[in-house]
């Protein structure tokens, strides 16, 4: 199961041409728990929307380099077929995916701190 959550990082989306279906996109992405009293809820994968100039804007880099070096490091991420995180996207009505953008390298970015401060809550 997966869900999808806003990133506050606006960024450029230049039109890059679509990848091919079998391409392995690398996606901005995090588990989210279940709070412990939950126990009728399973963990689910959080898919991270970046903010358009017109609202949420899904995306996906065509390497693990290339999402490092726009969003950090620290930032966690899945692997997908753009065959498939693409007909997700459509099919919950945000529109196109776009690939590879430009982001604001002075927007908030995961940090080393958020990840061991996730893993201790979680």
């Amino acid at each position: 199961m997966s869900r999808i959550d806003r990133a506050l990082n606006p960024g450029h989306y230049d039109e890059v041409p679509a990848p091919s279906a079998d391409t392995v996109l690398c996606v901005p992405a995090h588990p989210q728990y279940p709070l412990p009293e939950r126990t009728d809820l399973q963990p689910q994968i959080v898919f991270e929307l970046l903010e358009g100039p017109t609202g949420p804007v899904p995306v996906a880099f065509t390497s693990p380099q290339l999402l490092v070096e726009r969003l950090g490091e620290a930032q966690p991420w899945v692997a997908a077929s753009a065959e498939w995180f693409v007909g997700l996207m459509r099919r919950t009505g945000l529109g196109a995916v776009h690939l590879d953008p430009q982001t604001d390298p002075l927007a908030r970015r995961w940090s080393a701190a958020d990840l061991t401060e996730y893993r201790r809550d979680a």
